[in-house]
Parts: C-alpha cells; sequence; structure tokens
C-alpha cells in the first residue's frame, strides 16, 4: 500500500481518552489504514478522536469503501470504537466521510463537521483544558 503526500500529527489526552489527529495534503487509504492501525497497536481505539482533516485531499477509489468496511468490522471484532469525528472543508470531503460513516454504522460512529466546536459538542467534550500531549510520529 502506497502513502501520499501527507503530513500528520498526533495529540492525545490519555486521561481523558481522547486523541486529536490532524491531516495536510494528499490522503490515501492506506493513511487511513494506517492511523487505526496505529490506534489499535496503542489500544486506543475506543478513544474519542477528532480528525482535522480541513488541509486534505482524499484519494480515495470505491475499492477502498469495502476495504474500509473490512477493517472497521475487523477493529470493532477486537475492541469497542470511539465516535469519530471529522473536520472537513467542504461538500466534497463531507460527502465522503458520510460515506464512510455508512459503511461504519453499527460499528462506530463516524460525522463530518465544518466547525471545530461543533466537533466537539458531538463528541461530548467540555470546555475546561484537555491535557494533551504531542506524540512522536
Amino acid at each position: 500500500m502506497r502513502r501520499l503526500s501527507m503530513r500528520v500529527s498526533t495529540e492525545i489526552d490519555r486521561k481523558k481518552q481522547r486523541l486529536l489527529i490532524k491531516f495536510e495534503g494528499r490522503v490515501a487509504y492506506a493513511d487511513i489504514e494506517g492511523m487505526i492501525n496505529d490506534s489499535a497497536k496503542e489500544g486506543i481505539l475506543h478513544y474519542q478522536l477528532l480528525v482535522d482533516a480541513r488541509k486534505v485531499t482524499f484519494n480515495l477509489f470505491p475499492t477502498d469503501i469495502s476495504r474500509f468496511a473490512d477493517l472497521v468490522q475487523s477493529m470493532a471484532a477486537q475492541s469497542p470504537l470511539g465516535p469519530t469525528a471529522v473536520l472537513v472543508s467542504d461538500a466534497v470531503a463531507n460527502g465522503i466521510i458520510h460515506l464512510l460513516s455508512l459503511v461504519a454504522s453499527g460499528m462506530c460512529k463516524v460525522k463530518g463537521f465544518r466547525e471545530r466546536a461543533s466537533a466537539e459538542r458531538w463528541l461530548g467534550w467540555e470546555s475546561e483544558e484537555a491535557a494533551w500531549v504531542k506524540v512522536e510520529t
């Protein structure tokens, strides 16, 4: 699997079981799969996840959707999956996230947002300060 020209940064709040991942650039299925597999290895699939994909161009193919469904099903068999809010910048990206949310339905909640405050409310994050720690990737 080939990863595209993409940058990623990760912050984690272990106390509140929250994860913030920022992607920039072109994102392929391999990048999404890598993020999920890394979370599985760390034992944090149940964490609430906020993905900032506002500076992303998705490069996904129809076959990637079924691969995503298989991956989510496999991960859900290993661990409960936390809700995932994805920040997007346009209708096309929001449509992609909506399609992925339909595929993940019943296994985990995924929803696209244009505003971070709305995403945080949906995740149930309180306004108090989080104890974010930057993770080297």
